[in-house]
């Protein structure tokens, strides 16, 4: 509450351009809710009071403020950022923020540049706090036009992924090709988690095929497509290797099959069960996707794509249903699995598979009668 209020009071003097209030109201929510960050339940709501304090101070060193009130927020930045809770808290990247803006303003780039050094010999910095850190001076360099510093930065430090993806960035948004390619290609040798090599994969990808370079195209985004599970960067993929080259039918079938074998190597989840199933689909390979799930014994990988195989396999696909709903309702009790049950049945009859839905709903009623919530669910069926 005393948070929101001191917030309406910060908007309103931007708004009335009182910036020495809004300053002082702004410096106050900094100072006293950062020490308590990690000590409340609320942390996040306080995190974000915090970034609107830091945001309306941007605002204000952007407005037409006196040379003499830009020079305090200067002094007050440099020494209040020295303070080690705002490291412990995580609040630092606000301070580098607001501390590049004001030296921009004063022309005081050399002494933050200086600031920054002086910073990354102090202790109490997490990996995390330092890397920040890094990428506040890399943005500052850039900032100063002394590109091949901010550079030596990443390959001093070219298993910091935050880093690298950070200077990947700033290549994409220059569109320095070269730069990017390189900085791509960091990433694909580093030994980054998946969830982060996915990025430098990606680029790469997108830089092979402007190149038109199919033949390293290809098994990037295969990598890619095993990584993620995504059915379009199978297609991405499918177009590549055929265009790459010209197969034929049999050929990409092969290619299609080792795919298959590789999705295999990988340890089962659920996004790669469902993903096979929509390659299966994708390659309209309806045979071997009705004899996956039959495999699978799934019913909800079964009704998701029941619309195609009904049409080759109708009778086949009704009686599976059948054997799948009540192996299904033998081993599950209780309220949600007895709506399922009432939900697949009324699917059935839906995809005109009435009699059987039927046949179901009386053996379910007679062999189950003292489920109440099952008999609750099929009570709405007329039989």
């Amino acid at each position: 509450k005393v948070a929101k209020e001191l917030l309406q009071q910060l908007e309103t003097a931007f708004l009335q351009q009182y910036y020495t209030t809004g300053i002082f109201i702004a410096q106050s929510l900094i100072e006293k809710f950062t020490p308590i960050l990690r000590k409340t339940n609320q942390q996040n709501d306080l995190l974000l009071v915090i970034e609107a304090a830091f945001t309306q101070l941007s605002n204000i060193v952007h407005s037409p403020i006196s040379p003499s009130l830009t020079k305090d927020l200067w002094n007050y930045a440099l020494l209040e950022s020295s303070k080690i809770t705002y490291r412990i808290n995580e609040v630092m990247p606000y301070f580098y923020k607001l501390l590049t803006l004001l030296a921009e303003k004063l022309g005081q780039e050399a002494e933050l540049l200086s600031f920054f050094d002086d910073f990354s010999l102090q202790s109490a910095y997490s990996e995390k706090n330092y890397t920040r850190l890094l990428i506040a001076k890399m943005i500052l360099l850039e900032k100063m036009n002394y590109s091949e510093q901010a550079q030596a930065i990443v390959k001093q430090n070219m298993n910091n992924p935050e880093l690298l993806l950070h200077a990947l960035q700033q290549a994409k948004q220059k569109g320095d090709i070269k730069q990017l390619k390189y900085l791509a290609n960091l990433g694909l040798e580093a030994n980054f988690p998946s969830f982060i090599h996915q990025h430098f994969v990606t680029i790469r990808l997108d830089i092979a095929q402007q190149e038109n370079d199919l033949t390293l195209a290809a098994p990037l985004a295969r990598n890619l497509l095993l990584q993620t599970f995504d059915l379009v960067h199978f297609q991405v993929f499918k177009r590549i290797v055929t265009q790459r080259n010209t197969e034929s039918k049999e050929d990409w079938t092969k290619t299609f099959q080792q795919l298959l074998q590789d999705l295999e190597t990988i340890p089962f989840s659920i996004a790669k069960r469902d993903f096979i199933a929509k390659l299966y689909a994708e390659e309209e390979n309806w045979e071997d996707l009705f004899a996956y799930i039959r495999k699978l014994k799934s019913l909800d990988i079964l009704e998701q794509f029941d619309q195609y195989l009904v049409k080759i396999f109708k009778d086949e696909v009704f009686q599976l249903y059948r054997d799948l709903l009540e192996d299904y309702i033998k081993h599950h009790v209780g309220r949600v699995p007895s709506k399922k049950i009432r939900q697949k049945i009324e699917h059935l009859f839906d995809i005109g598979a009435k009699q059987i839905a039927m046949e179901l709903i009386r053996k379910f009623r007679f062999d189950y009668s003292d489920r109440q919530s099952l008999m609750k669910e099929l009570e709405s069926f007329i039989v």
